[in-house]
């Protein structure tokens, strides 16, 4: 699904979906900036408050 969400932003040009894909690609370059970003968005999601 998000696979898919990224190629719909894509293909708008959406600005702010374009950085985070550049960026998201040079993580997966280095396992384990990709496994820090991780760990921050889960715990950004976990703070987010119920419903």
């Amino acid at each position: 699904m998000s696979k898919q969400h990224g190629m719909e932003m894509f293909q708008k040009k959406d600005e702010a979906h374009l950085k985070a894909m550049s960026e998201m690609r040079e993580l997966m370059q280095k396992p384990e900036a990709m496994k820090a970003w991780f760990e921050s968005k889960k715990k950004e999601f976990d703070a987010l408050p119920e419903g």
